[in-house]
């Protein structure tokens, strides 16, 4: 799962139609929330996410809430 900045990185600025996220450069997405790998720094029971419908897209929502994830890799 990607960090909050790994998956912000793929996130197109401003938000137009359909998911905002390069999918030529990182494949297919469908609208939604998507969680990252960041806690919350004061509360570990709180994770970072993007929302790819919403123009202001970094949020944050509890651990237990359910929502899609995008795989990442390591470095080559």
């Amino acid at each position: 799962m990607p960090t909050i900045t790994e998956l912000t990185t793929t996130v197109l600025q401003p938000c137009v139609i359909g998911p905002c996220i390069d999918q030529t450069v990182f494949g297919p997405a469908v609208n939604g929330t998507y969680w990252s790998s960041t806690s919350f720094n004061t509360n570990a029971l709180f994770a970072w996410l993007v929302d790819l419908d919403a123009v202001d897209p970094i949020g944050l929502n509890a651990k237990i809430a359910s929502t899609k994830v995008r795989a990442v890799r390591g470095g080559l």
